[in-house]
């Protein structure tokens, strides 16, 4: 699935992948594309298709990669099979056109076309690439927050409702310790990229976007912070000698 969206005369345009002239910021959203997608996509923003294959077949870790083109991948919490995971994006930056990459839908760029079909959110494409990239992952760390907070929650009332150390309880806590520990691994992971942002040279770039990305690492030190301290309370419920 390939979407793109421009703004037009004050209004948000959902255009095809090659209706992509002008100098407005450009957003592709390109989910689990085939062959001849990649094909065009890789055309459309001078990246080898090696690099898109690569992300689509292998199993990426957080980083960036800066080429004439910049590229960002970036892990986001997942639900797969009812289990909360996380799941690496890509995003593409060149000239005025932001592409992301899914392997699968994620539920952050859902958001966002939802809003921008809708004709919602028009100052995302009023602005230059570096922006949005800022804000994606600025709802990205949000999305860290808000689940370690409601896994702190639920493992809270978990522990207060059980008369006894019962089976299912213990289980149910286990599963969100093993949740954090996907997120450590990822959050960590996601640290060093804003970092690397936040120094970056990369021309699309403005003082202003590397003081959006420094704020976003200094968020994301907060946000790790919270998610030990989580974790460790979760081991420690988990545990029935405590």
């Amino acid at each position: 699935m390939i979407a793109a969206y421009t703004i037009e005369n004050r209004h948000i345009k959902k255009a095809g992948i090659s209706d992509i002239s002008g100098k407005a910021t450009r957003w592709i959203r390109a989910v689990n594309p085939d062959a001849a997608e990649i094909e065009k996509l890789s055309k459309i923003v001078n990246v080898p298709i090696g690099e898109f294959e690569e992300f689509l077949t292998e199993e990426e870790r957080p980083r960036i990669s800066k080429e004439k083109y910049l590229q960002i991948i970036f892990d986001t919490p997942f639900r797969e099979s009812g289990e909360i995971e996380t799941i690496p994006i890509s995003i593409f930056l060149y000239k005025n056109i932001l592409l992301t990459l899914e392997k699968q839908k994620v539920t952050v760029l859902e958001r966002f076309e939802e809003r921008l079909s809708s004709n919602k959110s028009a100052f995302l494409l009023k602005r230059r690439p570096g922006y949005f990239a800022f804000i994606m992952l600025d709802k990205i760390n949000d999305k860290f927050l808000s689940r370690i907070n409601t896994i702190d929650d639920m493992s809270t009332i978990l522990k207060k409702k059980a008369k006894k150390f019962e089976p299912d309880v213990v289980e149910r806590i286990y599963n969100h310790s093993v949740t954090l520990s996907f997120f450590h691994q990822a959050l960590s992971a996601n640290h060093e990229v804003l970092n690397s942002l936040r120094k970056s040279h990369y021309t699309g770039f403005t003082s202003h976007d590397r003081s959006n990305f420094n704020e976003l690492y200094l968020d994301s030190l907060a946000i790790r912070s919270e998610e030990r301290r989580v974790g460790k309370e979760c081991r420690s419920r988990w545990s029935p000698y405590h």
